[in-house]
């Protein structure tokens, strides 16, 4: 079965925005719905994989679908909504931590607005979020780590 469309029918469309008015607020729509452009060899003969009605959510098939299944439609509910919704918005935050006579600083983002990552979020490794810091707050040592980005030349044998 191919799945590559990204056409999405202006009946789902306002159903998503209704559902997502009603459940998160008017700030989560965008401005503008949402318009995905298709790839030059992208068959799009079908409309995208969605829920076929929004109204059924993934909380109320939990105790009549299979592990398999609710978590395949979780999936394609939360992705779906998540397309339809605001966009995140993060700011970016460098803080330096006194700690005696060391200094140690942290870079990572703050979230603004939560935006679709209120309904769904894709961890990464590589995403550091800081929580909200302000000038004079005290650092209480936790759960830290440690990294040191080093670089090596490339021999044959890594090729």
């Amino acid at each position: 079965m191919r799945t590559d469309s990204l056409r999405i029918a202006d009946e789902a469309k306002a159903a998503a925005a209704a559902y997502i008015t009603e459940q998160y607020g008017r700030e989560y729509l965008p401005e503008k719905p949402r318009v995905y452009k298709t790839k030059k060899n992208t068959q799009d003969a079908h409309e995208a994989v969605r829920p076929a009605d929004i109204r059924i959510t993934p909380a109320m098939i939990r105790d009549s679908a299979s592990s398999d299944q609710y978590k395949l439609y979780k999936l394609i509910f939360e992705r779906f909504m998540a397309s339809q919704m605001a966009s995140a918005v993060y700011n970016t935050v460098s803080a330096d931590i006194t700690a005696g006579a060391g200094v140690f600083r942290a870079s990572g983002n703050t979230v603004k607005f939560d935006g679709f990552t209120v309904l769904y979020e894709e961890t990464s490794e590589n995403e550091n979020i800081l929580p909200e810091l302000n000038e004079g707050d005290v650092f209480v040592s936790g759960n830290t780590t440690t990294s040191c980005d080093t670089s090596r030349d490339t021999t044959r044998a890594d090729v």
